[in-house]
């Protein structure tokens, strides 16, 4: 009877697990903080050379602010405005295994997309302070540019490299990429004192690009940030 006892006082204290503000508060929750994204399957072949490079990791920007209702001790809804930046950088052309004669050197390469996301997010406090957060994410492309710069190389006879002085830049926007973009987020946060440490995962629903070709490019990203809950009052 005892044990018994002890386990329905286990239970019912795991569903009344106070979050870091009471039932019925409003709050706003500004953040900052660091995006790591990619996009799936993306290649790009730079001018007429055969080599193609294949998106890595960018490390972009994201700040905004949230507005969360407490609705349950366990249960927090929320939605944001953000600016995020998206996208990948390539890898610098390799010319360790390239024969004698010109080449074309494309270093600092990259496409970045700048977005004004929308998350509706539901916290589910599992722990005091700490919340599994899950939901959904539309965001609006506010503009997007491709960079690369190009440099002509000289590989002699015997091995050496001779740079041309001038080096071409390539700034443009990509009209081939969609206005608008879909993702469910899901990761975890916890608060202490007001301040919010957050992380999740983008999981990209939408196609990246127009293209029929090959239309299965999508958004994807590790979202880092910290933000500051100001309590507004309660309802």
């Amino acid at each position: 009877m005892k044990k018994a006892l002890v386990f329905i006082a286990l239970m019912w204290s795991a569903t009344t697990i106070n979050a870091q503000s009471n039932t019925g508060t409003f709050s706003v929750i500004p953040r900052v903080g660091v995006t790591f994204s990619n996009i799936t399957k993306e290649s790009m072949g730079f001018g007429h050379s055969s080599e193609v490079q294949k998106g890595k990791t960018q490390v972009g920007p994201v700040a905004g602010a949230d507005l969360q209702y407490q609705a349950h001790p366990a249960l927090g809804l929320s939605i944001g405005a953000h600016y995020q930046r998206m996208g990948c950088t390539y890898d610098d052309t390799d010319l360790s295994q390239a024969d004698a004669g010109e080449h074309t050197v494309y270093q600092n390469s990259y496409t970045y997309m700048h977005y004004l996301s929308v998350p509706l997010m539901g916290h589910f406090y599992v722990a005091k302070n700490f919340a599994i957060n899950a939901g959904i994410q539309a965001s609006f492309l506010l503009s997007n540019n491709m960079h690369s710069e190009s440099t002509n190389v000289t590989i002699g006879t015997d091995g050496s490299y001779t740079y041309h002085k001038e080096t071409e830049e390539l700034n443009a926007e990509n009209k081939n990429i969609r206005k608008f973009d879909f993702s469910i987020p899901v990761g975890f946060s916890y608060e202490y004192e007001n301040v919010v440490l957050d992380i999740h995962y983008q999981f990209g629903l939408s196609k990246v690009y127009k293209s029929l070709i090959d239309n299965s490019n999508k958004n994807k990203a590790v979202v880092i940030t910290a933000g500051y809950k100001f309590d507004l009052g309660s309802i």
